[in-house]
């Protein structure tokens, strides 16, 4: 099932196929207004780090990070690239609020 702005009924395309729910933002649609962020109740939206043809900086699933420090028993220690990107695909549920909530409909969520 995939979700443009509402629910509909439908076969995963093979490269989207996965365990959990994932989101794809059409960039040259987002205005990156960040209603999406604010929206995500797993906080696995960001914006990213570079502008589509409109000059806006598009909404995108949270990126894994080379090196993502964590407090750990009053110390820091690191948490890996892979294992920061396995969070952040597996915490989103495909609740679709971003979805719902994005006034470009530029949001798909597979779930």
């Amino acid at each position: 099932m995939f979700v443009t702005g509402k629910i509909l009924a439908g076969v995963l395309p093979k490269e989207v196929e996965h365990k959990m729910a994932r989101i794809v933002v059409d960039e040259d649609r987002c205005k990156g207004c960040e209603i999406c962020v604010s929206v995500c109740p797993k906080r696995v939206i960001e914006l990213a780090d570079h502008f589509n043809r409109q000059g806006y900086r598009p909404a995108r699933m949270v990126k894994a990070r080379a090196v993502v420090p964590a407090l750990v028993g009053g110390g820091m220690a690191e948490e890996s690239a892979a294992a920061a990107k396995s969070r952040s695909e597996n915490e989103c549920n495909g609740c679709t609020l971003c979805a719902r909530m994005c006034p470009d409909v530029a949001i798909t969520v597979y779930r």
